[in-house]
C-alpha cells in the first residue's frame, strides 16, 4: 500500500473511531434521559391514582431520588472526560488517563442501575395495596395481579442482570 493510501486509510479509521465514540456517548446519554422521563411519567401517573398520604410521599421520594441521581449520571456520562468536543478528543484523553477513573465510571454505572431497578421494584409493588382495596370482582383482581406479577418478573430479571455485571470492567478505548 502506498503512503497516500495508508494515510487515507488511517484518517478514515480515525473518523470511524471518532464517530463510534460519539455514538456511544449519545446512546448512553439518551438511555439515561429515557429512564429519567419514564420514571417521572410513572410517578406522575401514580400521583393521580394514589390518595393515601404515605403512598404519595413514597412516590415523591422515589421520583426525587431517581431524578437527582439520573441527572448526576447524565452529566457524568457527558463530562467524565471533559467537554466532549469530538470522539477523538475523548479517545485521546482516555488513552492519556485524563478521564475519570474506571472505579468512578463503574460506581456511577452500578449505582444508576441499582436506583433504576429499585425504582422499578417500588413502582411494581406500590399498586398492590390499591388493588386489594378496590371493589372489583375477584377474577379481575387476579388478572390485574397477574399483570403486576409480569412487571415484578421484569424487575427481578434486572436485579439478576446487575449482579452479573460485577465480572465486567470499563472498556477503555485506548488501552
Amino acid at each position: 500500500m502506498s503512503l497516500i493510501a495508508s494515510t487515507i486509510w488511517q484518517l478514515t479509521n480515525l473518523a470511524l473511531v471518532s464517530m463510534a465514540i460519539n455514538i456511544v456517548i449519545v446512546a448512553v446519554v439518551f438511555y439515561i434521559l429515557t429512564m429519567l422521563t419514564f420514571k417521572i411519567s410513572i410517578g406522575l401517573f401514580y400521583l393521580r391514582i394514589f390518595e393515601k398520604k404515605w403512598q404519595r410521599r413514597t412516590v415523591y421520594g422515589v421520583m426525587a431520588v431517581s431524578t437527582i441521581f439520573s441527572l448526576v449520571a447524565f452529566f457524568f456520562a457527558i463530562f467524565h472526560c471533559g467537554t466532549p468536543k469530538s470522539g477523538l478528543l475523548v479517545y485521546t484523553r482516555q488513552r492519556d488517563g485524563q478521564c475519570s477513573s474506571d472505579a468512578s465510571v463503574l460506581g456511577i454505572g452500578y449505582t444508576h442501575a441499582l436506583i433504576v431497578s429499585t425504582t422499578d421494584w417500588l413502582y411494581a409493588i406500590m399498586p398492590i395495596p390499591l388493588l386489594m382495596e378496590t371493589r372489583i370482582p375477584k377474577r379481575e383482581k387476579v388478572i390485574v395481579g397477574g399483570i403486576l406479577a409480569l412487571g415484578a418478573m421484569y424487575v427481578s430479571a434486572q436485579f439478576s442482570h446487575i449482579t452479573s455485571l460485577t465480572k465486567y470492567t470499563v472498556v477503555a478505548f485506548a488501552r
